[in-house]
């Protein structure tokens, strides 16, 4: 019986995905104003959809940190800081979400993380090997992980502003 289940599952829902997830402001409990985006990619559909919303997440806190301590020791400064909390939360809520299946990332490849922004990095490119939707998570988080690291000595504004863009602009390209 357990196997019957497990074929259906696999079968419902059998090749790696990517999922682009889009917000756009100001919503109620988040007036951070524009188009935030982040996508995701997973083994299925549904993992790459996780994957999307958690980084849209990542993305709006970014967005919201930098907003409250842009706007620090301004009248709107107590909101911009409780948007911190809320804005993550309504990712999920008011995104939209597109999805698609994508066989090709299935395959083991060497892959390439970048990201293009001189105002926030002057690194380099950062290449890793395997199955490509992995890489293309891991290799995201790598390259604003190196980001963040070398924005150690700059401003919280600026080292929250750098994680949202890295967030939604940083590369990963797998040839083949």
């Amino acid at each position: 019986m357990l196997l019957l289940l497990l074929s259906v599952a696999l079968a419902a829902d059998p090749s790696p995905g990517r999922c682009e997830a889009v917000f756009l402001g100001p919503v109620e409990s988040c007036s951070l104003p524009g188009s935030w985006a982040a996508s995701g990619f997973g083994r299925n559909e549904s993992q790459a959809r996780k994957h999307a919303l958690a980084r849209l997440e990542v993305v709006l806190a970014a967005g919201a940190e930098a907003r409250a301590e842009k706007a620090a020791d301004t009248p709107v400064a107590a909101e911009a800081k409780a948007e911190v909390g809320t804005c993550p939360k309504v990712a999920a809520e008011a995104a939209r979400i597109h999805c698609y299946a994508e066989a090709a990332i299935a395959e083991k490849r060497l892959c390439f993380a970048s990201f293009e922004d001189r105002d926030c990095w002057r690194g380099r490119m950062e290449d890793m090997e395997g199955t490509a939707w992995k890489m293309m998570e891991s290799g995201r988080e790598l390259i604003c992980q190196r980001v963040d690291e070398s924005l150690l000595e700059a401003t919280p504004e600026k080292r929250a502003r750098c994680e949202a863009r890295c967030q939604q602009q940083a590369r990963v390209r797998c040839p083949g």
